[in-house]
């Protein structure tokens, strides 16, 4: 897998007022200096999560169409997510984190599936709606496994590549693969305990067994 991109350079960003300005020629501008940058980091993301030549035409079009939906929500300015940003470094975390979730989509579309370990990744205890683990909380797990079990998990459970595939591209033996997904699956069901325990804990209820 290739390694992620330096975060692209912000030094001649427009400024996120620029990019939200009325006026047509000063907005145009804007966009004009704004998407140079914003590509490559939406290419940062998809060189790492969707690698390989065969994936190229794939990694333009989600970068488009993040791109349009991130200009659409920083002009429009009414989500949330979009409202409360100030920098142009912020907009350039809401292109990755919207790449992230349409590469996601990408996959699911395919609906591709592990031919292997019939056993997933483990689901968040069921809990209140408000202890739900987001996208995001879970890539954060998984991102906090030991090395190389995020890529590992990322390529099997992400991409739905299989364990003779990700041993032929990373070099190591299938059981070695099997392994880092067995004793990382371990690593998360232990966490997720750990986190309906608290959570029981705050709202003065019992734990629930996974």
């Amino acid at each position: 897998m290739n390694s992620p991109e330096p975060t692209p350079a912000i030094e001649t960003a427009p400024s996120l007022a620029a990019l939200r300005d009325p006026t047509p020629e000063t907005s145009r501008d804007a966009w004009e200096r704004a998407y140079p940058l914003l590509w490559k980091a939406a290419m940062v993301v998809l060189h790492y999560r969707l690698a390989g030549p065969e994936h190229t035409h794939d990694r333009e079009d989600i970068a488009a169409r993040a791109l349009a939906e991130l200009v659409r929500g920083v002009i429009d300015n009414q989500l949330p997510s979009f409202n409360q940003m100030a920098t142009f470094a912020d907009v350039l975390g809401m292109t990755q984190q919207i790449v992230r979730a349409r590469t996601k989509d990408f996959f699911r579309s395919r609906e591709r599936r592990p031919e292997e370990l019939a056993d997933e990744v483990p689901d968040a205890p069921v809990m209140e709606s408000s202890s739900a683990l987001t996208w995001d909380e879970c890539d954060a797990l998984i991102r906090g496994l030991p090395p190389p079990q995020p890529e590992i998990f990322e390529l099997h459970y992400a991409q739905g590549h299989t364990a003779d595939e990700i041993s032929a591209r990373l070099g190591m033996p299938r059981g070695t693969v099997l392994s880092h997904l067995f004793r990382g699956k371990k690593t998360l069901r232990k966490k997720l305990e750990e986190r309906a325990a608290t959570h029981a804990a705050r709202e003065g209820k019992p734990s629930l067994s996974l």
